[in-house]
Formats: structure tokens, sequence, C-alpha cells
């Protein structure tokens, strides 16, 4: 089956959605009833584009302006011109009644879309880059990392909350269907989630990486969100889990969930629009364009989507829906999986699971299948602990670990007890790296003078970054060492958090000695 051909109106470009090689994807899809439509909205780029509930679109641009069209090739109805610079961010409240556009001259203005008149201007603290609305709360990101979030009233909008966490501007908001949760995305290569009436943090999750796009499904069980790096990530609509992402080659810019949950659209910089099946997680191209697309959205009838490209608007629509609104496919729902949550007295306890570390304590664990897990608590100076958890669907199992000192040791005839070493991470102060060439400072006491295999740790993978032996080291005092190490090239770019596991070993222990062992990764000074 052939694409359908759409001509990119007055640049004369010819654009072409091409359909997947897959006959299920290509029956679920309907490609060959789609209609393309384009037409010129601005003089200048387009920077942003929403879709209201009724079908009314609105885009914001760099030439200082926000419109509001309707129908498919737009009709202008309205043109914001108010604005002092450009319009960066536009949003529709959920019922379509009122549309909201920001921008760099950190303002906000309400427009009632009925009869196309302003209703108010808020005062930002910052320039405007993303927006997001419920029914009764509008929050709005800035170029400072700060979400302001207003109430939205009969009367107007009043500010109720400030939300403080991100360190670089949040360029992606969006409110879960019908709640107040809130997802934000920032350069910071941070996702959080927030309840913006309360006015605080539910969850964070950093990828190290700037984050270009947010989401959640209209029906709230799922969320979305996709790095610079071209990373997409789908999670359940109330944790980050531990899912792995699919990559999109080229990167991306922007993305959208359509109305049945089951097709995530991306924006893929210099190619246009890629389709992302959620179920099967393959990626198929859908519309090739060396330029990029600043914005898109599905339509709310599941007909068709819209997008945003240089001055222009590109539609695609069918006679009937497409993307069934409300028919949610996006594979298994969240509650088939559950989780726990570790904590311990005293607490930074690190857990293993299988030998694997997978942070410190407290510690959440989600995305787990139902069944017995058994996982290891180990803190300097404490006895390990085993504990047995049993995770059920839906819900996430919360368990307490209280840990036994290490009894001191009783005086006995002949040779001193040996006392156990202690290894403590001093610098970073922070347990964080993010550059391949690295320098730690450790503080060691080694009373018994035995060997200490001393391992760096990423504490988020549970991936062994490198390994050091210590001989002959704290053993008349307690000594501060400083090592540098040097990671792989091809290492992937973030902020690693480190953690550290020492493992004492008696001179018996012939695998120290052997020259072979260790991580050909560190670069300088080995005890």
């Amino acid at each position: 089956m052939r694409g359908v051909v759409v001509l990119g109106g007055l640049l004369g470009i010819v654009f072409s959605w091409v359909p997947p090689s897959s006959q299920a994807q290509d029956a679920a899809l309907n490609l060959s009833v789609f209609k393309g439509e384009s037409w010129g909205a601005h003089l200048r780029p387009i920077l942003a584009l929403a879709v209201s509930a009724e079908g009314l679109i609105a885009t914001g641009s760099v030439d200082e302006t926000g419109k509001l069209w309707a129908g498919i090739p737009g009709r202008l109805q309205k043109t914001i011109g108010a604005h002092g610079d450009s319009v960066t961010a536009v949003a529709f409240s959920p019922d379509g009644s009122l549309l909201f556009t920001g921008s760099d001259d950190q303002s906000v203005r309400l427009l009632e879309t009925r009869t196309a008149s302003e209703r108010q201007v808020l005062r930002i603290q910052g320039r405007v880059r993303s927006l997001a609305a419920s029914r009764t709360l509008l929050a709005v990101g800035t170029d400072n990392g700060r979400i302001q979030v207003f109430e939205l009233r009969q009367g107007g909008a009043e500010a109720t909350a400030l939300l403080q966490g991100h360190s670089a501007e949040v360029r992606n908001l969006a409110f879960k269907p019908g709640s107040g949760v809130l997802l934000s995305g920032s350069r910071d290569g941070t996702v959080r989630l927030w309840d913006a009436a309360k006015g605080t943090s539910l969850a964070s999750k950093s990828e190290g990486v700037p984050v270009s796009g947010v989401a959640f499904d209209p029906a709230g069980q799922r969320l979305a969100y996709a790095l610079e790096n071209g990373l997409v990530y789908l999670h359940p609509a109330n944790a980050f889990s531990q899912n792995s992402a699919v990559r999109a080659p080229g990167g991306v810019l922007a993305l959208a969930l359509s109305p049945d949950g089951a097709y995530v659209a991306l924006a893929v910089r210099g190619g246009g629009v890629q389709m992302l099946e959620v179920a099967s997680r393959k990626l198929s191209p859908a519309w090739s364009d060396p330029r990029d697309v600043a914005a898109l959205a599905f339509l709310p009838s599941g007909t068709g989507l819209v997008a945003a490209a240089g001055t222009q608007v590109f539609a695609w629509v069918a006679p009937t829906a497409v993307f069934r609104p409300g028919a949610v496919q996006a594979g298994p729902p969240e509650g088939q999986k559950g989780g726990v949550r570790i904590t311990s007295t005293p607490s930074g306890a690190t857990v293993l699971h299988e030998g694997k570390v997978l942070g410190n304590t407290p510690l959440t664990i989600e995305d787990l299948e139902p069944g017995s897990y058994r996982f290891t608590l180990r803190l300097q100076g404490y006895e390990s602990r085993e504990i047995s958890v049993t995770v059920t669907a839906g819900r996430i199992q919360a368990v307490e670990a209280r840990l036994t000192q290490v009894a001191a040791a009783q005086p006995q005839p002949g040779p001193p007890a040996a006392v156990s070493p202690t290894v403590a991470l001093i610098s970073p102060p922070n347990r964080e790296i993010d550059s391949l060439e690295f320098s730690v400072v450790l503080r060691i006491s080694n009373p018994a003078g035995v060997p200490l295999e001393i391992e760096l740790v990423d504490a988020s993978t549970g991936r062994t970054l490198t390994r050091l032996e210590a001989r002959n080291v704290g053993v008349e005092t307690t000594e501060t060492r400083s090592y540098t190490f040097r990671l792989p090239p091809d290492t992937p770019p973030g902020i690693v958090q480190l953690t550290i596991v020492v493992t004492p070993r008696g001179d018996h222990d012939g695998e120290l000695d052997d020259p072979r062992r260790g991580v050909g990764r560190q670069a300088e000074g080995v005890a």
C-alpha cells in the first residue's frame, strides 16, 4: 500500500505518510483513509501547538502572537497580539472553554474560546516555557526552573503554589486527566510528579539528559516522556518504574499520546514524525520532513494528528476514528505489577537482590511481578539482614528492617580479635559523578590489616564501575586516600550516584594477588 502524499502548502515540498510494514499495524492505523491538509499559520516559526476537546487548534510563534483556529484546514478565529515577545506555550482547559498563551514577556493571557475575548493577564516570575491546565488548576513552567500554580475560578486565576525542585527551565508539563497530579520535564535532565494542589513533590527521576516531552494518556493509566537523545520511556501513571526505553533515531523534540493510548507520536529531529506502538514497542516512520517539528497533538476525536513545522500547521485526518478515544490498548494495565518500599533503622543500608546493588534505604522498587523476593541489607558496623517480601499486584508493600549493631569483641586469651574495617566515601560529598574522569576520597580504618576489596557501584543500576584492592592501609590509624579513575568513552551521559561495597579478604584469598583482577577502567592509583 502506498502512503498518502501531502503537498506542503506555501513551500511546495512533498511529504508522505509512510505506512508500517506490518499488516496488523496497517489495519489498525487504516492509513489509506487519511487526508493531508496544511496551511500557513504564522509569519515566523511556530513554537507551540495545542488542540482542545472540541477540536480547536491554538498556535504560538516567534512573531509574538498566539492564534486560535477552527476546523481543518484552520479558519482563523482570533489573533492574540498583545504579547511583547515570542509566544512559547499554549494550552486549553480540559473542557476547551479557556485558552492560555504564555510568552517570553513573562505573562500568561487567558482567553474565552466561545467569545474569543480576553479574560485576564497573569504576571509570571520568569519567561514562560510550558503550560498545562486541569479542571481547576493552571501550571506555568519557567526558564528559572520554577512551576507556578494558579487556581482557576469563575472570575479568573489566582496564584496558590510555587513548585521548586528543577534547576533549569521547565520545558514540559502535563496534568493527569481528572486529577491534580502534574508531570514536569526539565533541561536539568529530571522528570517529576507533583501534587499541584498541595504544592508537594510526589516522585522524581533523573535521566541526565534534557527532557523534550511529557504526556499522560487520556485514560490516565500511563505516562510517557522523551529525552533529547531519543530515548522514550513509558511508565504507570502514578510512578517512575524501571521499564526499558525505546530509542528514536536523531533525538526527540516533542511527543503526544493517542486518545486510545495505543500510540505515541514522536517529533524526531531532522526526521519529521515517527509512530511508536506502545504494546509492541515498535517504531515506524510516519511523516518525512527535514524541518524540525516543534509540537504535535492528536485530535481528541481520534480521527487524526496535527503538527507544527516552520511557519505551517500540518494535519492528517480520517473520516472516522482511527485512534479510538477511551479505548486504551496500551499493553498490560498497571495493576498487574506491584512494588516494595524498604526502610531501615538506621537508614542508609545498601539493598541487594541476587547480588545486585539496588540502592540505599529508604528505597522504593516498582514494576515488580507478583511473587516472593529476598533482599539483603548491609551497613558498616551492623549485621547483614535478609528480608523476604511477597509482592502483590497493584500495591507497594512497605517493609521496615531494624539492623543489629555488631557486638563489641569480648576479651579472649590469645591474639586479639580482629576488628571489622570501615570505609567511608568522603568525596564527592553528594556521591555524584558527572564526567568520564573522576576522583574519590575514601577514609579507611582497618586495624586488623586485612586486604580489602572496595567496589564503586552505580547505585541506580547496580553496575560495578571499578574495583580496587587496598593492602596495608588504615592499619596504624585511620587514613584518607584519594583515587582517580576514568570510565570508558562509550559510557552513557548523565549523573551517576555512587555507593561503595567493601569486602574484607584474608591473606589466603589468592585471587586478590592475581594481576588480572580488577577493572581496566581505572586510570590511576590503586592502593
